[in-house]
């Protein structure tokens, strides 16, 4: 089995300064075993010492040279090791825990003492942790907090991990783990932060961003029947980094509103008759006030497009937020095929379109495995009453392939690229949109323009 490790090392000098021996630090630590009563330390299972040109044993070399370089190990890594007994609440800790927390031997080692060495703002949230987590459900412990050391109050970073062992009765009886010091580390993190808030400030500034459009197409007339709002941000970040990287700083909600608020601001260069799509998250949808505010007194029929990739924690509150919208507002499930979520933002939000992700259309006209997917795709969209969109269809013959399997709608630069409020002027692109047809001459659903008459389903598993 193969575990990432962070791994760091430094040479051991020999009596004569050439290299005797490497000792590297493995971050990554294997669970570790119980206290041993002549150490009062918990044995450390680091990465075995290398030797590099070790010189000839030495009868003096012992177990007391191989605990001092297991010290050095834990000095290199800035970590230490611990193991709490859980009935009496006391702990026993590695040299290089107790220069981490600024103790000593005289350290009263009880739970309270060690809850005393974790910061204010934290230690409420790490006890709540360590109780109701940890000891009372059984998971590992694995928190970053902040402590303040208990010799010179100075504030530092850690990350404590610990495996929770039960005894025959499946009481908490050991809980054995790691503590680093990921001070440097966290400075570091908070660096990168501050360049991704820089990078959202500009995005946020004037000019900072342009919304354009992509139109949505019916394959059989080519007729554009509505258009995703999509983002391009003039720092050259693709949207879906800048917004992800944004939702990381705390500032993705903001970021987002100020992309629908261009998008919507725009919408008067789109042809009349047409619908508007626009990308959001679960937490937009979720925030109260929010799309209800921007969506206020629209007159445009609006698509709410979920990527697969976006984890969803509540379906049933999703739902009830985007039915509080109103009936001009639709939803679509993007990317699927691409996702983690697979069918069950299909199933459990029961969208009004389904977008196919581009890597199932990608050649689809010379992959039968693809062609079979998109088929089924289909089949499932007419009896859940759902629409199929084909997204990213570049080449003539995935548009031809996806007309014999008679998708209705797609989406791709083979069918038209994203184009800017100032590129609609064409008095023939602000017309009104015909009605689609199907093959029996019944309209195809749609949400641009005068509701179409009813065309009759078996029973909706998604609308």
């Amino acid at each position: 089995m193969t575990i990432p490790a962070d791994v760091t090392s430094r040479p051991r000098r020999g009596a004569i300064g050439d290299p005797a021996v490497l000792l590297p630090a493995v971050l990554h630590s294997p669970e570790l075993a119980p206290a041993t009563a002549s150490t009062g330390h918990p044995p450390r299972r680091f990465a075995p010492i290398v030797a590099v040109s070790a010189p000839p044993a030495s009868p003096h070399r012992g177990a007391g040279s191989a605990e001092r370089r297991l010290d050095e190990v834990e000095a290199i890594a800035r970590i230490g090791s611990y193991s709490l007994h859980v009935p009496s609440g006391r702990w026993v800790s590695s040299k290089g825990l107790d220069a981490i927390l600024g103790i000593d031997g005289a350290f009263d080692r009880s739970i309270e003492r060690w809850i005393s060495l974790v910061h204010p703002t934290d230690r409420e949230a790490v006890r709540g942790h360590l109780v109701v987590d940890v000891l009372g459900g059984g998971h590992p412990f694995d928190r970053r907090y902040r402590i303040v050391r208990a010799d010179t109050g100075e504030e530092r970073w850690v990350h404590g991990r610990g495996t929770l062992e039960l005894d025959g009765f499946g009481r908490p009886q050991r809980l054995l783990g790691t503590i680093a010091d990921i001070t440097e580390l966290h400075r570091s993190e908070d660096r990168d932060d501050e360049l991704v808030r820089e990078r959202i400030r500009d995005a946020l500034a004037d000019g900072g961003l342009r919304p354009v459009f992509q139109p949505v197409v019916a394959l059989a007339s080519g007729e554009v029947i509505g258009y995703e709002a999509l983002t391009q941000f003039a720092n050259g970040t693709p949207p879906d980094q800048l917004i992800n990287e944004a939702h990381g700083v705390g500032l993705g909600i903001e970021l987002e509103t100020a992309c629908l608020t261009a998008a919507l601001g725009a919408t008067e260069a789109l042809p009349a008759g047409t619908w508007l799509s626009l990308n959001v998250s679960p937490a937009l949808i979720l925030r109260e006030g929010t799309l209800s505010g921007l969506l206020a007194g629209r007159s445009r029929r609006i698509v709410l497009e979920i990527t697969e990739h976006a984890e969803v924690n509540d379906y049933d509150a999703v739902r009830r937020a985007i039915a509080g919208l109103g009936p001009t507002v639709g939803l679509a499930v993007d990317d699927v095929g691409a996702g983690f979520a697979s069918l069950r933002h299909v199933i459990e939000l029961r969208p009004r379109f389904v977008k196919l992700d581009m890597s199932l259309i990608r050649h689809v006209d010379r992959d039968l495995t693809r062609q079979a997917m998109v088929a089924g795709m289909r089949q499932f969209a007419a009896r859940a009453d759902c629409e199929v969109i084909a997204e990213g269809i570049e080449e003539p013959g995935e548009l031809e392939v996806l007309r014999e399997i008679q998708l209705s709608l797609g989406q791709g630069f083979l069918l038209g690229r994203p184009k800017g409020r100032g590129q609609f002027d064409d008095p023939e692109l602000r017309a009104p949109a015909a009605p689609l047809r199907t093959g029996s001459g019944d309209p195809v659903p749609r949400l641009g323009g005068d509701p179409p008459r009813p065309v009759t389903r078996p029973t909706a598993a998604c609308r």
